[in-house]
């Protein structure tokens, strides 16, 4: 349960009929509280950006009078993100060919990748994981692959590496 605001509405009449009281509408009740006095909102439920971006519903706004008068504002709430969603390739190995003796940096192939979430949480790096650092090729930012010196086929015909994907959220997830 957290705090999402609080409403107000004023009343120009004066004594018991200035009085307001604070209701959900039907399409709100479910997810939030309303405090009937002070007009404090909050959830009743976790929200999923990625399900749900924008969740609006109405609240009432009824005065104390013999017959009483009612307001009606509607509350937009937009889901902020969380680094909740790693990223994740769209297959499982990478199998890209490239021509023997071509002058650095030529392209080899580039890496897809995506993330749920959204702004600098579905930012993506790309890193070569390489225990010997030998490995004549660089990933770029952007998933993009070159080399990093001519290649010889007869020296060596095939190259296996690991990558791994991290998003830039305050705490990185990574796939690899």
């Amino acid at each position: 349960e957290s705090t999402v605001t609080q409403v107000r509405a004023s009343d120009c009449d004066t004594s018991v009929n200035s009085i307001i009281r604070y209701f959900l509408h039907a399409d709100g009740v479910n997810s939030f509280t309303i405090n009937d006095i002070t007009g404090v909102i909050k959830t009743k439920v976790q929200f999923d950006r990625e399900m749900n971006p924008r969740v609006t519903f109405r609240v009432l706004a009824v005065d104390s009078g013999s017959r009483p008068l009612t307001g009606t504002a509607t509350v937009v709430l937009n889901i902020t993100d969380v680094n909740d969603n790693a990223p994740t390739f769209n297959v499982s190995s990478f199998n890209f060919h490239v021509l023997e003796n071509q002058v650095p940096p030529a392209f080899v192939g580039r890496l897809t990748a995506f993330d749920l979430d959204e702004g600098n949480n579905a930012r993506l790096s790309y890193n070569i994981v390489d225990q010997d650092n030998n490995q004549p090729f660089l990933v770029h930012q952007n998933g993009t692959i070159t080399t990093t010196q001519k290649l010889n086929r007869e020296e060596k015909s095939k190259y296996t590496f690991k990558i791994v994907v991290s998003d830039h959220g305050d705490i990185p997830k990574i796939a690899q």
